[in-house]
């Protein structure tokens, strides 16, 4: 299954900047199998909040993503992720380095001068809020909170969109 994911939010949650997961992602998590990677390891140097699009990339899940950002929103997401570390390259590009070969560089290395392999891009859209509509009714909507994040004060919020959402068999 393909997913065309429309991400409403106010991070990209690709990466949460250059997060601690990057070296997870790069040199052990993108060097298992397909099947293998639907088991990532979680925590903050791994699967977490901040960087989940990046794992179902990984898994081969996404066809299309689209980020709605909020207002004033700044850039958010490692360069790593995207194709030829550009962060403003209209695709995601996962890829793989060998642990070793980055050591070997040190620490001033730019990634990208580093020998890798890259997974198959993926069409990537940033869109500001007000600029973002609906081409179609979606097949599927998810609405999460994010735990630590979102204050108990938006459960009013919660709730009133809940009443928009048609629900499966009602």
């Amino acid at each position: 299954m393909w997913v065309q994911l429309i991400h409403l939010d106010s991070h990209a949650d690709i990466g949460g900047g250059f997060s601690a997961a990057w070296r997870y992602v790069a040199t052990e998590y993108l060097h298992l199998d397909k099947d293998a990677r639907k088991k990532p390891q979680k925590g903050h140097n791994f699967l977490n909040a901040g960087n989940f699009i990046v794992f179902l990339a990984a898994c081969g899940l996404l066809h299309e993503v689209t980020f709605v950002s909020p207002p004033h929103w700044h850039d958010d997401y490692g360069a790593i992720y995207m194709r030829h570390f550009d962060p403003n390259s209209e695709e995601l590009q996962l890829k793989r380095f060998d642990a070793r070969a980055i050591d070997a560089a040190g620490v001033f290395a730019r990634l990208s001068e580093i020998p890798h392999q890259t997974e198959d891009p993926i069409p990537f859209r940033r869109i500001p809020r007000p600029d973002f509509r609906l081409r179609e009714v979606p097949d599927l909507m998810v609405i999460t909170r994010s735990p630590g994040y979102t204050p108990k004060s938006a459960d009013r919020l919660y709730d009133e969109i809940s009443k928009y959402i048609e629900r499966e068999g009602e």
